[in-house]
C-alpha cells in the first residue's frame, strides 16, 4: 500500500488576500471631527504597532534567524536588517505624530471652533515649522520610506512564501509581518488621504478668517 506524503508547508496569502484584516472603514472619517479621527488612529493603529507588532517581531525575527540561519541565512539576515530599520523608523515616527503633529492639529480644530487665531507653529513657540504643511510633509516622506521597506520585505521573502522546513515560529513571524503591513496601509491611508488634507484645509480656512 502506498504511503501518503505530507504536503509542503502552506504559503501565506499575499496582502490583498490576507484573512482577518479590516476590509472597510466603518465610519465616515471625511466628516468626523479631526480629534476623533486622531483618537482612532492612536488607539487602533499606533497601539497595535507599539504594543503588539513591534514587540512580537523583536522576539520572532532573531529567534527564526537563530533556528533557520543555516538553511536560509542570507534571506533572514536581509529580513532582520530591514525589520530593524523599520522598527526604529516607526518608533520615532509614531512619537513625533503623538507629541508634535497630532496635538497641533487638535489645537487647530479647537481654536477654529472658537473662532480664535491659530497657533504660530506646530513646534510651539520656536516658529520653525511655520505651518502644519511642513510636519505633514515630513510624515508623508516617512510613510513613503516605510512603504518602501515593506515592499523590500516582500521582495526578499518572495512574497512571504514559507520554506518547506518552516516551523511554527517562522509561520508566526510571516503572519505578523503581513498583519503589520496591512495595518500600516490602512493607517497611512487615514493620515495621507483624510487627516492631513483636512488639517491643511482647516488651517488655511482659519487663516483666511484672521
Amino acid at each position: 500500500m502506498a504511503t501518503a506524503t505530507l504536503p509542503d508547508a502552506p504559503v501565506i496569502s499575499p496582502l490583498h488576500a490576507a484573512p482577518n484584516q479590516e476590509k472597510t472603514i466603518d465610519k465616515d472619517w471625511y466628516a468626523a471631527p479631526l480629534g476623533e479621527l486622531i483618537n482612532h488612529i492612536v488607539d487602533t493603529h499606533h497601539h497595535y504597532i507599539k504594543a503588539t507588532a513591534l514587540p512580537r517581531l523583536r522576539s520572532l525575527v532573531p529567534t527564526v534567524l537563530k533556528a533557520h540561519g543555516g538553511q536560509h541565512g542570507e534571506m533572514l539576515h536581509q529580513l532582520q536588517d530591514l525589520y530593524n530599520s523599520l522598527d526604529a523608523e516607526l518608533s520615532s515616527h509614531l512619537m513625533k505624530e503623538e507629541q508634535v503633529l497630532f496635538p497641533y492639529i487638535r489645537t487647530i480644530e479647537a481654536q477654529s471652533q472658537k473662532g480664535a487665531t491659530q497657533p504660530s507653529s506646530p513646534c510651539g513657540s520656536c516658529g520653525a515649522c511655520g505651518t502644519v504643511r511642513n510636519p505633514i510633509q515630513q510624515m508623508e516622506h516617512e510613510h513613503e520610506s516605510a512603504g518602501q521597506a515593506l515592499a523590500r520585505l516582500r521582495e526578499v521573502t518572495y512574497d512571504y512564501a514559507l520554506p518547506v522546513d518552516a516551523c511554527p515560529t517562522f509561520v508566526a513571524m510571516y503572519k505578523e509581518l503581513q498583519r503589520m503591513e496591512a495595518d500600516l496601509h490602512q493607517h497611512i491611508h487615514l493620515e495621507n488621504n483624510i487627516l492631513f488634507p483636512r488639517a491643511i484645509e482647516l488651517e488655511s480656512a482659519s487663516g483666511e478668517k484672521r
